[in-house]
Formats: structure tokens, sequence, C-alpha cells
């Protein structure tokens, strides 16, 4: 929830900087950029019996992140395409379980986080709303996504203080693919004739199904992106 807060602070900001704009900068053609995001993730889920009820009561969103590069065509000063690649965190961790010894003490607790990692390449349509050194940039767009790995990490919290983790591959069979929409709306910050740097909340859904099997499982993140770039 504090990324929403800090998300919904950022668009006031925004919105006040938007009405003082005052400063003329040069039409730059092109662009190029760089960008990070910290996010926060989670899956839809539909199914059903007692694996699909049981998942839903022990599952909840973790913190991913994204980051990348992309290049930007201006078609005209308010309309922009970009086409970039980078890599993305996505998945979802259990709530902690309570680990027991033999002679059923407490030893600690343990929980376990689902990472999907990506290679992923975003393409996206831009507008750039205002006509001096302020924009506002709603954007929406579809990435094409591969899977570099998953992973499954188990991490123990003993009550001696102590602690571990163990990696592990997960015991599904998941989709290599998929297709995310994105949408974001946030504000652009020109620097001066040629740099810039923008701050956008952002969302992403994925189209489709990470689970192969009788559950239909689709990923989710919500972030704010921040980014620099260049026009020449």
């Amino acid at each position: 929830m504090k990324l929403f807060r800090i998300t919904y602070l950022f668009i006031l900001l925004s919105f006040s900087a938007f009405a003082k704009d005052s400063t003329k900068v040069e039409f730059k053609r092109f662009a190029f950029g760089i960008h990070a995001s910290p996010d926060y993730c989670f899956r839809s889920l539909s199914g059903e019996g007692s694996t699909y009820k049981f998942k839903n009561s022990i599952e909840e969103p973790m913190y991913g992140y994204s980051a990348g590069a992309d290049f930007s065509y201006f078609f005209k000063k308010k309309f922009a395409i970009s086409l970039g690649i980078g890599f993305t965190q996505k998945g979802y961790q259990t709530i902690a379980f309570t680990l027991t010894g033999a002679n059923g003490m407490s030893l600690g607790t343990t929980k376990f986080r689902y990472n999907y990692n990506y290679i992923e390449v975003p393409l996206k349509a831009s507008l750039f709303l205002g006509k001096k050194n302020v924009h506002l940039v709603p954007s929406i767009g579809v990435t094409p996504a591969f899977m570099l790995y998953e992973q499954t990490l188990s991490k123990y919290e003993y009550n001696n203080g102590s602690n571990s983790s163990k990696k592990g591959q997960p015991n599904y069979i998941y989709n290599p693919f998929n297709l995310f929409i994105n949408g974001s709306v946030g504000v652009d910050f020109k620097l001066g004739e040629s740099m810039g740097l923008k701050i956008e909340p952002t969302y992403s859904y994925g189209l489709l199904t990470t689970l192969d099997s009788y559950m239909t499982e689709k990923l989710w993140s919500a972030g704010l992106n921040v980014g620099w770039d260049i026009g020449f």
C-alpha cells in the first residue's frame, strides 16, 4: 500500500509542476533512454478444487523489479513510439509457515518465493501533453517476454536469530513465453536541450497463462518507473 500512496502523492505534485511549467525546449526527433522500476507483483488465479483454494489462502504479493533501455522516435512533438529491451522479475510468495522439530517444538518460520525472470521487448506509444518543459505522458503498449529462468527461493528464519535460504526449481510446467499489456501515466521533466527525467506509475498484466495445468495463473505488477533519456 505504501507504493500506491507514493504514486498518489507523485501524481499530485506532477500536476502542480505541469501547471507552473514555463521553459522552452527544442524539439528532438529521436531519444535513447534507460529506466528502472521497483514493482509490486502478484498473480490472478482461476480454477477449482482443494489445491486452488489452498494456493489462494497461502500466497501473497511480493516485490520485484524491472530495468532496461529503449529507443524512441517522435513522429510529432506530442506522439512517440518506443522499442526497448530489458529484464524483469515478477512472481509471488507464500505466507510464513511455522517450522517444527521432531518433538513438535517451533524452530522458526519459512516462506517460499516464486520468481519468474524474463527478458522483455517492450513496444509502446506515448502522448506528450504540454507545450514547455514538463509533459504529462500517458502510454500504452505490449511487451513480448521470454522466460530466462524460473526459480523457487525458500527462506528460513530460526528462533535463535540465524537464517538461511535455498534455491530450487518449481514443480509446475511453465509457459516459456508471455505477452504483457502495459499502461502508465507519468510526467516527463526536460532538464535542458537534450536530457529528460521521466517518472511514471505503471501497470502490467500478462495475457498468457504461466501454468500448464487445471489452474489458470496470470501475472501482474504495478510499479513506479524512473527513466533518463537523451534526445538527438
